[in-house]
């Protein structure tokens, strides 16, 4: 019906549907897709081939008033629904509340439907409640303060609020009455105006770094974003992080800041064996308002098994030209037992000595190429040369050649490739070689106290 109120208040039909093999059960007044006009959101009982879910828009330009916008089949059909705005984005979600006979089997009794899930990657929720069918009743409203509407359910001896539903249904509270209720009517709403207040928060995205995987010998990082929430006080939020537990594998940058800002979390595994290890962020703000501070992020990193290699980069002093003379280093490299790999001084060669073979020996799929003892890898410059085994762990010995290094050269730099495979792919590591002209060498001597 409509209202109109010019000359007092007279009710005039505008749309009529019924059917006694498919009744209505429910019906909402909502903003369920964006726009300046509500819609009636409607549950019917049908079976296969109707639908249970109906969404109708008012449009007096066809013959019965009405549109359809949205239409769903769901079995067994909600025989509740009820509408809130859960991400403030000024449309309204669909909550569906429906009884699940035993025979149906798993399926949710509380579901929301929103239309524009693929653009605001709202998360899905649907429930399995009690398998009585003891929710019969259900709302939304701002309970929080937080500007987001919660979701409410009711039973006979509880009450239940979900209190994010934005970010999914794993936060819920739960009331016990006093005495039972009648399980049927539930309402919310700010009887008392007085609103609530605004207490600057930190928002942490991620809050946790607890899956991330890293190679021995390889460095990664992630990222954090600080927010001062939309619910907390108006300005930026100055921040300060610090390590308590110290670790020398992980670095935060910067250090200090105010929101909004993106920190730069750095795991360094060079020196790392395999295995796990933890650590925690701490997020402290200088305004002693702030609702969450300080703030945890608790790190926790896998470390795989790999080729580690004692340094990253080796500069060699030489005697140049044809007098020069022959200096030899030595780099350790470990890593687990077993692992083939295969190296190159300069570039384009070491990933085609392994022919494809698969170096991890505990894949299902691993092909041992064959080991050898000593293998002298090639070199695209003249001045070094290396030589090792093709097994870990090993040690490889690189010969710098002073008398190979070109007339009038001062300097040179290449890059030492190690190229092993596993079970996810290439992996690689590098280090930097260089070497400087020297007119001679001077050895000086050490002393100890």
């Amino acid at each position: 019906f409509t209202a109109d109120g010019t000359a007092g208040i007279e009710l005039a039909q505008i749309y009529e549907n019924k059917s006694e093999e498919r009744p209505w059960l429910d019906g909402v007044v909502a903003r369920f897709v964006p726009g300046v006009l509500q819609q009636m959101a409607l549950t019917r009982s049908t079976g296969p081939g109707g639908n249970s879910l109906w969404v109708l828009f008012y449009d007096p330009n066809v013959e019965s008033n009405f549109g359809d916008s949205y239409a769903e089949f769901l079995l067994p059909p909600p025989r509740h629904i009820f509408a809130g705005d859960v991400d403030d984005n000024g449309d309204d979600e669909l909550f569906l509340l429906r009884d699940v006979p035993t025979s149906a089997g798993s399926r949710p009794h509380l579901i929301m439907r929103n239309y524009n899930n693929e653009t605001e990657g709202l998360p899905t929720f649907e429930l399995i409640l009690d398998a009585d069918n003891g929710y019969n009743a259900g709302t939304t409203g701002d309970v929080d303060g937080d500007g987001r509407a919660e979701v409410v359910i009711m039973r006979n001896n509880n009450l239940r609020v979900y209190t994010a539903p934005e970010s999914g249904a794993s936060t819920a509270l739960n009331f016990v009455p006093p005495v039972a209720t009648d399980q049927r009517v539930v309402q919310a709403g700010n009887l008392d105006r007085n609103g609530y207040l605004k207490i600057p928060e930190l928002g942490v995205s991620p809050p946790q770094l607890t899956s991330l995987v890293v190679y021995s010998g390889e460095t990664r990082t992630a990222q954090l974003r600080l927010t001062a929430l939309a619910t907390g006080a108006e300005g930026p939020i100055p921040f300060e992080l610090s390590l308590p537990a110290a670790p020398s594998w992980l670095t935060v940058t910067p250090q200090r800041g105010e929101t909004t800002a993106n920190v730069t979390v750095q795991v360094d595994a060079s020196t790392l064996a395999a295995g796990t290890y933890e650590s925690t962020i701490v997020i402290t703000s200088l305004d002693p308002t702030v609702a969450n501070s300080p703030f945890r992020v608790d790190v926790a990193v896998t470390v795989l098994p790999g080729l580690v290699v004692e340094t990253k980069s080796l500069l060699v002093p030489l005697t140049c030209g044809s007098e020069g003379e022959t200096t030899r280093r030595t780099l350790t490299l470990n890593g687990p037992t077993g692992l083939i790999f295969s190296a190159t001084v300069g570039s384009g060669n070491a990933t085609a000595l392994l022919n494809g073979a698969v170096a991890d020996p505990q894949s299902e799929a691993a092909q041992q190429a064959p080991t050898a003892p000593h293998v002298v890898w090639p070199s695209t410059v003249p001045w070094v040369t290396a030589a090792s085994s093709n097994i870990l762990p090993t040690t490889m010995e690189l010969t710098f050649h002073g008398n190979a290094v070109a007339a009038g050269t001062t300097a040179g730099n290449t890059t030492l490739e190690l190229v092993f495979f596993d079970k996810f792919g290439r992996q690689l590591r590098t280090v930097a070689l260089g070497f400087f002209c020297a007119d001679h060498q001077q050895y000086l001597p050490l002393i100890r106290q």
